[in-house]
């Protein structure tokens, strides 16, 4: 103000007035120079992922399963039996085909009857210092314990971090996809908005910042350093047991506590609607649809029609759809 005042009075404009002028304008550039910036978020090259001169070319995009059989216990659900109708099914349905790869332990391996339903089977690596040095031990013995739904968890962070493509549709045993462009949608087109894609968990309604998404369905970027680090971070975390405050302590909620606690700025995460996957929803008298209804879908008009469609499944989620299940997918027959 004092600069303005005296600066400005009289016709003739002082010398030190003007070496202040361009003080000002000087300190004010050098601090716009100095500001701190975001920093760039450089696309990886593309010889980075390229394959050795002696591997196949690898596709860019394909659907994972994981089938992990434990001869110690009943099975979690992901035997062998459920992952081949899941891999018929998909294969039936997809529009345009992606390659689909079925990672597996041991003991699925020793007892394979999904010839011809993959087009490959690999075993899982499941070395306890892969992913993390310092605390192996812990992971070791969370690898190792029995009848624990906590490390099948485990083992599903291992397939991601394995992926051989590049962008990743992960489905579990119990998925089955009754859209035939849902694969195309998210790999070829989803996936250019974001770098981790996985619908909304109704079932969670304790955690406050974010919402908790269903790994029953993942597609993400496996390349991606941040998609690595926070997938390597969860690892870890189970391996601790710091996974809390959730329904469950399992690889979806060790990778939310990682997301909403950690320094991932520049990573994407983008929540899909649940019709995506359809939770535990009774499929169509015909055994081949599904919808999710909500009050909106629900609502009726003065003559008691209903004023909105039901959104239809894209998928389903759930051990009963299965052959054997309650009702079993005529779409499988």
């Amino acid at each position: 103000m004092v600069f303005t005042t005296r600066c400005l009075t009289g016709n003739k404009l002082p010398l030190t007035c003007v070496f202040a002028a361009v003080a000002i304008v000087f300190i004010h550039g050098l601090t716009l120079n100095v500001a701190p910036r975001e920093p760039e978020l450089r696309e990886p090259e593309a010889r980075a992922w390229a394959a050795a001169e002696d591997e196949a070319p690898r596709p860019k995009a394909g659907v994972v399963f994981m089938s992990y059989a434990d001869p110690r216990t009943d099975g979690h659900g992901s035997g062998p039996t459920e992952v081949v109708h899941a891999g018929r099914l998909l294969k039936k349905i997809m529009r345009p085909a992606y390659p689909t790869l079925l990672f597996a332990n041991k003991a699925t391996l020793a007892h394979r009857h999904d010839h011809g339903v993959f087009d490959d089977v690999r075993e899982l690596n499941l070395n306890s210092s892969l992913y993390t040095t310092e605390h192996a031990g812990a992971v070791q013995a969370l690898l190792s314990a029995a009848s624990d739904d906590r490390r099948h968890a485990l083992c599903k962070l291992y397939a991601y971090l394995q992926s051989p493509f590049p962008r990743m549709l992960f489905l579990d045993t119990d998925v089955f996809v009754l859209q035939p462009s849902l694969v195309h949608s998210l790999l070829g087109h989803t996936l250019k908005l974001a770098d981790i894609v996985a619908p909304v968990d109704p079932a969670h309604d304790t955690v406050p910042h974010a919402p908790v998404l269903s790994f029953g369905m993942l597609a993400f970027q496996a390349h991606h350093p941040e998609v690595r680090r926070i997938f390597s971070n969860a690892v870890v975390r189970m391996g601790l047991k710091h996974v809390y405050g959730t329904a469950r302590k399992e690889d979806q909620e060790a990778f939310y506590l990682e997301w909403t606690t950690g320094s991932y700025h520049h990573l994407r995460v983008m929540p899909l609607t649940e019709e995506y996957y359809c939770p535990q929803v009774e499929l169509s008298k015909d055994r081949t649809s599904a919808v999710w209804t909500t009050s909106w879908s629900l609502a009726k008009d003065d003559q008691g029609k209903s004023k909105h469609r039901p959104y239809a499944c894209r998928a389903v989620h759930g051990h009963k759809n299965a052959p054997g299940g309650r009702t079993p997918l005529a779409l499988l027959e």
